[in-house]
């Protein structure tokens, strides 16, 4: 039986914005990237992207437009990156890969939570998994709404976090049923979103700070553009490595 949604999803996240966010239910406090030069200049280039409106010249669907809409999704995404992420690049200063692993682990079981309560209120529609009536499966697009908002909140996320507030931002502004989809690595756990349709189809990676042509997925899967994860930066595994598979419409999440 699906139970579906009687309100708007609920999504709230208590935000915080200090330059040094304690992170919840960790001994681990995660310094703001903010303070760098290089961070500041990313910062401004990231919103100058943003601000940018989709000329009247680009045919929708285009490649060029499609690729339009991917920057702007993803200077969106990096632009909630405050405290930093898993990605060698963005790592926090200090942090250990044990850290780091803690930290996203306690962040998604607080949005487990925020899943679960939405659901007991009618929020957001799921369904009760019938082998365990203690999980419910929710929709991947509600899991999206709270992973953005936790990310807006900490600062901190992974490519999940990120690829989710790329898709929010795009499903907000994009026209109505705009071909956006989630994408992940086949045998890996990597994630990211593509927009568009075939043959104009374009990768929005704001993890990797790359957005391109899916036409050159297999140039981006060569080893110089490979992109490390302070989970594991000795991995020979690229992390494109894999291709690329459609993400399950349905998440599982337990609720007690």
């Amino acid at each position: 039986m699906i139970h579906q949604q009687t309100t708007s999803p609920y999504v709230y996240v208590a935000r915080t914005t200090p330059a040094a966010t304690k992170h919840p239910s960790t001994a681990v406090t995660l310094t703001s990237l903010d303070d760098s030069p290089q961070r500041r200049h990313e910062l401004q280039r990231q919103a100058w992207k943003e601000d940018i409106s989709l000329s009247v010249d680009m045919a929708k669907g285009s490649l060029t437009y499609n690729l339009h809409l991917a920057e702007r999704a993803s200077a969106h995404a990096r632009r909630l990156l405050t405290t930093g992420s898993n990605a060698v690049p963005d790592a926090v200063p200090g942090l250990s890969a044990q850290a780091s692993k803690t930290c996203i682990k306690a962040q998604r079981g607080m949005d487990r939570s925020t899943l679960t309560e939405a659901a007991n209120l009618g929020k957001i529609g799921y369904v009760v998994d019938p082998y365990d009536s203690r999980r419910i499966w929710v929709k991947l697009t509600d899991v999206s709404r709270v992973h953005a908002a936790s990310l807006k909140a900490s600062g901190f996320g992974y490519c999940g976090e990120l690829a989710a507030a790329a898709w929010c931002y795009l499903a907000d502004n994009c026209p109505a049923n705009y071909p956006i989809e989630f994408y992940k690595v086949n045998g890996g756990n990597h994630r990211l979103i593509i927009i568009g349709s075939a043959p104009n189809q374009v990768v929005c990676d704001p993890w990797a700070n790359k957005t391109y042509p899916l036409s050159d997925l297999a140039t981006m899967q060569l080893p110089e553009n490979d992109v490390k994860s302070v989970d594991d930066p000795n991995s020979t595994r690229h992390y494109l490595s894999g291709g690329l598979v459609p993400e399950r419409e349905w998440i599982g999440v337990q609720r007690y």
